[in-house]
């Protein structure tokens, strides 16, 4: 077991990253809940910014590759727990 520091523990158990691991895990495979109306001008905005959207998968890509690396496949199953 990798022995941690109270403040990486309690950011852990934060809701930022509660949220964050949510999203990594549902990421190409959203829920109703995660998916945000728009109107007709919003939604022309949002198409413009795919770059953005694929700038975030590969930043999760990357993410996930070095925590399967720091602490394998299944880190997100673990991790999520403490």
């Amino acid at each position: 077991m990798i022995e941690r520091s109270a403040e990486h523990g309690a950011h852990l158990s934060s809701p930022q990253w509660r949220t964050f691991r949510d999203l990594i895990l549902r990421l190409g495979h959203e829920e109703p809940e995660d998916v945000q109306v728009l109107c007709p001008p919003c939604h022309e905005q949002a198409d413009v910014e795919p770059a953005v959207h694929a700038e975030r998968r590969r930043w999760a890509r990357r993410v996930d590759g070095w925590a399967s690396k720091r602490w394998g496949e299944e880190w997100l199953k673990t991790r999520g727990e403490e």
